[in-house]
C-alpha cells in the first residue's frame, strides 16, 4: 500500500503506535512517542481513539515524585478475535482446519474439522458457528490450496471451491473484514515473520511427494508478498514443465536422492536468477538436512558460489500455514499499510 493522503498517514501512524503497544506489555504515551518517534499531539489523538474504540485500556498511573502521574496503557487482546480456516488435501482427500486466535494472535481454540469434501456451504456454515460461538470474532482469513484475487476464488485445487465469492458471502451475512490467500503464500508470509531482516526480500519452495502434488513456491519482494500480474506468481511447478520435468517426473523424483537435489538446485537457481533472495526455505515430506550440501553443491555448479543464498529447511509446513494465515489476516485489519 502506498502512503499518498492524510489519511493513509494517519492509518500508518496508528500502525505505528499499535505495534509498539503490542511489543510491550505496558507504556506509557512518552514511551510510546519515543518508540514510533512520533510528537506527543499525534500519540496523544491516537490513544485517544484506540481507547474509545477499546483497543487499547489505562490500566494505571506511574508514580513520580513531582508533577502529573503518567498514564499507563496495554494492548486489548479481546479487542478482537479472528477465526481463519485452513483448506487442504491429505492423501487426495479434502482436509479442513481452523484456528480461532485473539488480537495478538495467541491461539484460544484449534481444532480440525472431519470432513467427507470441502464446499462453500459447508465452509460458510463453519463460519457462522464459530462467530455464534464467539461473537468477539471480527475478521475470517481462509486459506486454499489455489488463487483469488478481491476474495473471489479464481482457481482451486478443491474443485468445489473454484468461482466462489467467499468474501463477499461472508461479508454480506457477518459483516466482518475478510481475507482469501493462496496457501503457499501464507506459509512464505509466515516464514518471513521471523526473520530479523524485515526488508529483505525472500522466497519458499515447497517440493511435495504426494500424488498430484507438485513444487510451489512464495516470494516477499521489498517487504510485501509478491502474487503477480494475474497471481500466477509461484506456480514454479511450470518452469519445471518447460524444462521437460512432466509432472509424472516431478512426482517420482523424490525416489532418486541425486536427481531430486539437483532438480531442488535448479528451482532454486531460477528464483536466484530471477529476485536474488539472500534467503530462502525449502520444504518437502522427502527433504533432510543431509541433502543441504548437494543442493548447495548443485546450485554452484549452476551460478557463481557467492550468489548461493542461505537455505534452510523447515518442515512445520502445516503449522506455518495456520500461524501464517492467523498472523496474516489479522495484519491485513491492524497493519493494512504493510500488506
Amino acid at each position: 500500500m502506498t502512503i499518498n493522503t492524510a489519511i493513509d498517514i494517519r492509518e500508518r501512524n496508528l500502525e505505528r503506535i499499535r505495534s509498539a503497544i503490542q511489543r510491550h506489555e505496558t507504556c506509557t504515551k512518552t514511551e510510546i512517542a519515543r518508540e514510533t518517534e512520533l510528537s506527543m499531539a499525534t500519540t496523544s489523538t491516537a490513544l485517544n481513539e484506540m481507547l474509545i474504540s477499546g483497543e487499547i485500556a489505562k490500566i494505571d498511573q506511574t508514580g513520580v515524585s513531582i508533577g502529573r502521574p503518567a498514564d499507563i496503557f496495554a494492548y486489548n487482546p479481546d479487542h478482537l478475535h479472528t477465526l481463519a480456516i485452513c483448506t487442504t488435501m491429505k492423501n487426495g482427500t479434502d482436509a479442513v482446519e481452523y484456528i480461532i486466535a485473539d488480537a495478538l494472535g495467541r491461539i484460544i481454540q484449534r481444532e480440525s474439522q472431519p470432513i467427507a469434501s470441502v464446499s462453500a456451504e459447508l465452509l460458510e456454515a463453519l463460519v457462522t458457528t464459530c462467530i455464534v460461538q464467539d461473537p468477539l470474532i471480527r475478521t475470517v482469513g481462509l486459506g486454499i490450496p489455489g488463487h483469488a484475487q478481491s476474495g473471489c476464488i479464481t482457481q482451486c485445487d478443491i474443485a468445489a471451491l473454484e468461482g466462489v465469492d467467499f468474501a463477499s458471502r461472508i461479508r454480506a451475512k457477518h459483516n466482518v473484514a475478510v481475507v482469501v490467500e493462496n496457501d503457499m503464500n501464507i506459509i512464505t508470509y509466515c516464514l518471513y515473520q521471523e526473520l530479523d531482516c524485515p526488508q529483505d526480500d525472500f522466497a519458499a519452495l515447497y517440493f511435495p511427494t504426494q500424488e498430484n502434488s507438485f513444487v510451489g513456491g512464495g516470494f516477499i519482494i521489498g517487504g510485501r508478498l509478491h502474487k503477480g500480474w494475474t497471481m500466477f506468481s509461484g506456480e514454479v511447478s511450470y518452469i519445471a514443465r518447460a524444462f521437460g520435468f512432466s509432472s509424472a517426473d516431478q512426482a517420482a523424483l523424490p525416489r532418486e536422492r541425486g536427481a531430486f537435489c539437483r532438480f531442488a538446485a535448479q528451482i532454486v537457481t531460477t528464483v536466484v536468477c530471477t529476485i536474488n533472495p539472500p534467503r530462502i526455505v525449502i520444504m518437502g515430506e522427502a527433504l533432510a538436512e543431509t541433502d543441504l550440501p548437494d543442493i548447495c553443491g548443485y546450485c554452484r555448479q549452476f551460478i557463481p558460489a557467492h550468489n548461493v543464498p542461505e537455505l534452510r529447511i523447515d518442515n512445520n509446513i502445516f503449522d506455518n500455514y495456520a500461524e501464517g494465515l492467523v498472523r496474516l489476516t489479522l495484519d491485513h485489519v491492524l497493519f493494512p499499510t504493510l500488506i
